[in-house]
């Protein structure tokens, strides 16, 4: 084996390493992304009810009448 040939090797070898890291990152950002997204959807919703209880109005319409955050009696 010459030295040529041990270079390409080492060469093809560190470049499927990097390419197997840089899909690993990837798939790894997407799936996180994903997560976070519904994660922060579900807290969104209680964030909302809280704030409507604490102002004694609903903070989407506005509406006094129920205190409950996107109910079935919001307006919007």
């Amino acid at each position: 084996m010459g030295f040529e040939t041990m270079n390409q090797y080492l060469l093809g070898f560190l470049l499927i390493l990097l390419l197997g890291l840089t899909a690993g990152y990837a798939i790894g950002r997407r799936a996180g992304f994903r997560q976070g997204f519904a994660s922060g959807q579900a807290q969104d919703k209680l964030m909302l009810r809280a704030r409507a209880y604490e102002l004694g109005y609903c903070p989407i319409c506005q509406d006094a009448q129920h205190q409950d955050a996107h109910s079935e009696n919001c307006k919007e």
